[in-house]
């Protein structure tokens, strides 16, 4: 996956987690924060995971002097991002405009798809650093 397709896997992700956030709640928000919430914490795994596997390639020590500043360093940094992409420049409702009407299948199959992607994004970097510590 290059990054270009991820930084458009990660605007799909965001319009479709508004998009069903917005119909829940209605216009408010805190179907714009959650979305943004969403989006930058499975953004922080999968840049984590990225720190994960270059610090195992360039055999860098195992342990961290200070993994939650790490993590909290770059969660803040991502949810600032996106903030100003996606809430701040209004580029939400072009999103979700782009997504349009599908039908009840096909919103099945995209919510499996999210679920699958937040998953897969909170357990890569735990897996990542198990893996290093257990295959020295």
């Amino acid at each position: 996956m290059t990054p270009h397709s991820l930084w458009d896997f990660w605007r799909w992700a965001f319009a479709w987690t508004y998009r069903r956030d917005k119909r829940r709640w209605g216009e408010s928000q805190a179907s714009l924060w959650s979305a943004i919430t969403n989006v930058s914490i499975s953004m922080s795994f999968n840049i984590l995971a990225l720190g994960a596997i270059l610090a195992w390639a360039l055999r860098l020590p195992a342990r961290a002097a200070h993994p939650r500043e790490i993590g909290l360093f770059v969660v803040a940094f991502a949810l600032a991002a996106n903030y100003l992409r996606f809430g701040r420049a209004g580029d939400a409702e072009l999103l979700i405009r782009k997504l349009g009407d599908e039908s009840a299948e096909a919103a099945r199959r995209e919510e499996r798809k999210l679920f699958f992607y937040t998953a897969a994004s909170f357990l890569a970097p735990v897996l990542i650093v198990v893996a290093r510590l257990y295959l020295r």
